[in-house]
C-alpha cells in the first residue's frame, strides 16, 4: 500500500544529505533537516519558525523573495531557483557559500509548502577555479604558463606600436639542468625551478612578464626599453642575479643561464616571429656553451635547416616504415585486472637510431605529416589487436592518440572505418584519445564526428585532462567514455593538497557524469592507492609497466596471465 504523500516527503527528507528547507506561504521555516544544519550551521530549533532571509546574504534577500513569489503563484511544481541553478546562501557565522538549488511545491501536515534542496558546491567550485588557474598559470613555479605568455606578448606588441616604443622577447634554458636533474633527483630538479624562477621574479621589473613556458625554459616579455642598449643592460642584470648560489634542499647550487633575444617590430611583427627567432638566438647561445646571451640575426636559422633535414628524413621514414609501437598497459585499479594499452609512436631512425618523440612529433605536427603518421600508427595498433585477438589474447582496447591536426583532417571518419575494415579488427578494440585542447576548438564539429565513430562502437577518451581551459561540466556535451587524469596531477597526489584536491575532484565529477576515469604517469604505491581510494578506475605508468615492444607486451600478459591463474 502506498505511502501518504506527507509520509513519504518525510521519508525523503530523513534519508537525504542534500538540505532540504521548507517553509510555509508567508515564507517562515517549517522544515529543516539533517543536511540543512551541516550546510548552514544552525540548529533545526533554532531556526525553525524563522524566515527564509536569515539563510540568504542580504544583498540577495529582494532577488531571491520576488523568485520565490513568482514560483509560488506560477503553474510549474518544480525547478531550479535560478538560470544557472544555483544561489548563494549564508550560515549562522555570516559565511557565504555557492549552492546549486531547486524549488519544490508540496505537502506537509495537510498544509502547501515550498521546499528548497540544496546542495553546497564550495568543493567544486573551488577545483573548478584551480583548473582554471592552472590554464593560465605553471603549476610548479606559480609564473604564467605559455599561454599566458602569448597573450601577454601581444597586448605589449600593441602597446609597444601606439607608443613606438621596443618590445623584447627573452627565452633562456637553465644550463646543464638535465644533468642537474638526472644527478640530483627530480624533486631537486623541481626546486631548483622554483629557484630560478623566484630570483628572475626579482630582477625584472612589476611591467615586465615572466613565464615558465615548459621544462627548464622560462621567457620574459620585456616593455619600455630603448633600443639594444638598454634591453641589453637589463639582461646583464638577470644573468648577474645569478652570480650568487640557489639553495636546493641544503646544497649550494650555482646555476647559469643561455639567453636568447628578438626585439619587435624590428625582428618580426608577430607573436610566433619573435617566440621563433628568440628560440633560434637561444640555440646560438648554448652552442657557445651557456652563460650567455644573444639577439638574434637572420643567419641563426641553421637550426631551421636541420629541421628541414629531419622533416625529409621523416617523409622517407613515411614511405619505408621505419615507425614502430610500444604498448604500455592499463591495469584495473581494484581488481588490478589489464583493461587495456596505450600505443604510442617510436622512430627508428636509419642512421640516428632511435629518436624520441618529443624530437619529431612536434615537427610532424607542424609540416602536416602527422596525419599520414596517424594513419600508419591507427593501422598498425588495430593490426596488432587483431593479432593478439587471433592468437587467444583477450578482447582488449587499444588507445591511439590523435592530434588536432588528424581529427580537423576532413577524410578522418573515412579514414578510421577503412583502417577497421582493412584490419578485420574490431570497433570494440579501438579507443580514440583526444587532448582537452583539440576537443574544444570546434566543439560542434568535434561533436559530429565523434558521434559517427561512437556510432561504429568506438570508445573516445579525453587524454591530459586538467591541463587546457575547460570543464567537466563543458565535456559532458560530447560522447566520452573515459577522462584520463594528466600526471602532472597525478605525481603529487601524496604530497600536495592542491593536486590531491584536484584529481579526486575530476575522479568524482567524471564518474557523475557517467565517464571512467584513468590515471596516467602512477608511479608509486602512494599514487596508486589514493586514486583507489577516491574511486580511480585505472591506472598506467611505470608502477605497473614501461611502454612495450609488442613482443615484450605479449609475453608480459601472458606472464600476468599465468600468475593469475
Amino acid at each position: 500500500m502506498p505511502k501518504p504523500p506527507d509520509s513519504l516527503f518525510e521519508t525523503i527528507v530523513s534519508i537525504s544529505a542534500d538540505a532540504i528547507v521548507a517553509v510555509d506561504e508567508s515564507r517562515r521555516i517549517v522544515l529543516f533537516n539533517w543536511g540543512a544544519e551541516q550546510v548552514f550551521q544552525y540548529k533545526a530549533s533554532e531556526i525553525l519558525g524563522q524566515p527564509l532571509d536569515l539563510l540568504i546574504p542580504e544583498r540577495f534577500v529582494e532577488s531571491h523573495r520576488e523568485r520565490v513569489r513568482e514560483f509560488a503563484a506560477g503553474p510549474q511544481t518544480a525547478r531550479r531557483m535560478n538560470e544557472r541553478g544555483e544561489i548563494t546562501g549564508r550560515r549562522k557565522d555570516g559565511s557565504e557559500f555557492p549552492a546549486e538549488a531547486s524549488i519544490a511545491k508540496t505537502a506537509r501536515e495537510g498544509r502547501s509548502v515550498l521546499a528548497v534542496f540544496l546542495r553546497d558546491v564550495t568543493a567544486r567550485k573551488q577545483a573548478e577555479t584551480r583548473l582554471t588557474y592552472l590554464a593560465y598559470y605553471d603549476g610548479l613555479t606559480g609564473l604564467p604558463n605559455r599561454m599566458l605568455f602569448a597573450d601577454r606578448l601581444k597586448q605589449a606588441m600593441l602597446e609597444g606600436i601606439r607608443g613606438d616604443r621596443p618590445v623584447a622577447v627573452i627565452l633562456m634554458d637553465v644550463d646543464r639542468f638535465r644533468a642537474l636533474n638526472d644527478t640530483l633527483g627530480h624533486e631537486a630538479g623541481d626546486q631548483i625551478l622554483r629557484a630560478v624562477g623566484r630570483r628572475l621574479l626579482l630582477s625584472i621589473r612589476e611591467s615586465d612578464t615572466l613565464a615558465r613556458l615548459g621544462g627548464d625554459e622560462f621567457g620574459i616579455v620585456l616593455t619600455g626599453l630603448q633600443g639594444e642598449d638598454g634591453i641589453g643592460r637589463a639582461i646583464r642584470r638577470i644573468m648577474d642575479s645569478f652570480t650568487e648560489p640557489l639553495s636546493v634542499e641544503d646544497q649550494t647550487l650555482y646555476a647559469t643561464l643561455s639567453i636568447g633575444v628578438s626585439v619587435h617590430p624590428g625582428d618580426s611583427v608577430s607573436a610566433e616571429g619573435l617566440i621563433r627567432n628568440a628560440d633560434a638566438a637561444l640555440s646560438r647561445a648554448r652552442e657557445m656553451g651557456g652563460n650567455a646571451f644573444q639577439f638574434f640575426k637572420p643567419e641563426m636559422y641553421s637550426r631551421t635547416a636541420r629541421n628541414l633535414a629531419l622533416e625529409n628524413d621523416l617523409r622517407r621514414s613515411l614511405a619505408t616504415g621505419d615507425f614502430i609501437l610500444h604498448y604500455q598497459p592499463q591495469f584495473d585499479l581494484k581488481t588490478g585486472n589489464l583493461i587495456g594499452a596505450e600505443a604510442l609512436v617510436r622512430w627508428m631512425h636509419p642512421q640516428r637510431g632511435l629518436v624520441p618523440p618529443g624530437d619529431f612529433i612536434p615537427l610532424a605536427e607542424e609540416t602536416g605529416l602527422i596525419v599520414p603518421l596517424g594513419e600508419l600508427v591507427l593501422r598498425q595498433a588495430l593490426s596488432q589487436a587483431k593479432a593478439w585477438h587471433d592468437g587467444g589474447l583477450p578482447p582488449l582496447p587499444i588507445a591511439v592518440n590523435f592530434s588536432v591536426r588528424q581529427f580537423r583532417h576532413s577524410a578522418m571518419v573515412e579514414t578510421v572505418h577503412r583502417a577497421l575494415e582493412e584490419t578485420g579488427a574490431d570497433p570494440r578494440w579501438l579507443d580514440i584519445e583526444l587532448t582537452e585542447s583539440s576537443i574544444m576548438k570546434n566543439p560542434s564539429a568535434v561533436i559530429a564526428s565523434l558521434g559517427e565513430l561512437k556510432r561504429l562502437g568506438i570508445l573516445v577518451s579525453v587524454d591530459d585532462f586538467g591541463t587546457g581551459y575547460s570543464s567537466l561540466a563543458h565535456l559532458k556535451r560530447f560522447p566520452i567514455d573515459v577522462i584520463k587524469v594528466d600526471q602532472s596531477f597525478v605525481r603529487n597526489v601524496t604530497t600536495d593538497p592542491n593536486d590531491a584536491a584536484i584529481a579526486a575532484a575530476i575522479v568524482t565529477m567524471a564518474r557523475a557524469l557517467g565517464m571512467r576515469v584513468i590515471a596516467e604517469g602512477v608511479e608509486t604505491e602512494g599514487q596508486a592507492g589514493f586514486l583507489r581510494s577516491k574511486g580511480c578506475d585505472g591506472a598506467q605508468g611505470y608502477l605497473f609497466s614501461r611502454p612495450l615492444p609488442a613482443e615484450a607486451f605479449l609475453a608480459f600478459v601472458e606472464e600476468k596471465t599465468r600468475q593469475a591463474g
